[in-house]
């Protein structure tokens, strides 16, 4: 017997440190938020491997693509709103509203509204923000009207004066932001004169704009040394990966080949969080594969589908 406990100790003590890994795989501290358009919004939880029901929607709900927010513990959602009217000479009516979850008792209420309108003649756009309080009394928070440069549907909610273009994403950590403007990406850091300055991490040679070719959704890693960003290829170009960008000397490393939709990294910085594989569900909604990239042993693991999903922020 105690020859027997002596193997299994040298078995243990010399397992290699891959294998190890393998063996005990670490997880996220953080969960992670499941958003599925026409079911509702789940939490999954890394030490049990299941989905929790946060919110349910109703079929004809959509979220909006944007993060959440917390506060204490209050979770809040936006979710796609009605048409009033998009007649040519009524001009446009169009909301979308957000929804607070207590997550300690689940219960809800909307909470905020944002209209816009446009004026007869299609040139002027009111955006009106109408917070909502518990006992359902309604405050206007800001009233603005602009010149209205024409509205446009994106894969959900509607999207007014958008002049930013389609190949645009940006992450912001305190003065500094990381941007992707036509497939190229750009580092801004603000100054104490309360200026900023510019430059360039990665100058593509050209977006093609029906195949992509560019590099798309920067996100700074926690310590905000390095980013990371998704390479979508053109057509006969480089296969797509996921890239890392030094701020420092712009030095490009490719952490992984592969489709790498909405790279979000954990808190610690050990993971990402993404996406892939995007098909319509028997609901007639989009949903995509959910995985996370350890990034020291670069093994995938799929956690689920949804429309989009985001790490707790807790």
């Amino acid at each position: 017997m105690a020859r027997c406990n002596k193997i299994i100790l040298l078995m243990l003590v010399t397992c290699s440190a891959v294998s190890c890994q393998n063996a005990f795989p670490e997880k996220p501290a953080q969960a992670v938020y499941l958003f599925k358009d026409k079911d509702g919004l789940y939490q999954y939880l890394f030490a049990t491997g299941k989905e929790k029901l946060i919110y349910k929607l109703q079929d004809w709900q959509v979220f909006l693509d944007e993060p959440y927010k917390i506060s204490g513990d209050t979770l809040t959602i936006g979710l796609v709103g009605q048409e009033a009217n998009s007649q040519k000479d009524m001009g446009i009516n169009y909301s979308n509203y957000y929804i607070s979850i207590d997550l300690k008792t689940g219960k809800n209420r909307e909470s905020r509204e944002i209209q816009y309108t446009t004026d007869y003649a299609h040139k002027q756009l009111t955006i009106k923000t109408i917070d909502i309080d518990s006992e359902s009394r309604q405050k206007t928070i800001s009233d603005t009207t602009m010149p209205y440069q024409g509205g446009v549907y994106w894969y959900r909610g509607r999207s007014f004066n958008d002049g930013t273009g389609l190949f645009y994403s940006e992450h912001t950590v305190g003065n500094k932001t990381v941007y992707s403007e036509s497939g190229n990406l750009y580092y801004t850091k603000l100054t104490e004169d309360g200026g900023s300055e510019t430059d360039w991490l990665v100058m593509n040679q050209g977006l093609d704009p029906k195949f992509g070719n560019g590099f798309l959704q920067p996100q700074f890693d926690p310590t905000g040394t390095y980013v990371i960003g998704t390479f979508i290829p053109g057509f006969l170009k480089k296969p797509a990966a996921l890239y890392k960008i030094t701020i420092a000397d712009k030095k490009m490393q490719v952490i992984k080949e592969g489709q790498f939709i909405n790279p979000r990294f954990s808190a610690d910085g050990k993971f990402v969080l993404f996406s892939r594989n995007a098909e319509m569900n028997q609901k007639e909604a989009f949903e995509s594969e959910v995985y996370i990239l350890n990034l020291q042993t670069l093994e995938e693991t799929k956690i689920g589908n949804a429309s989009f999903a985001q790490w707790d922020q807790k």
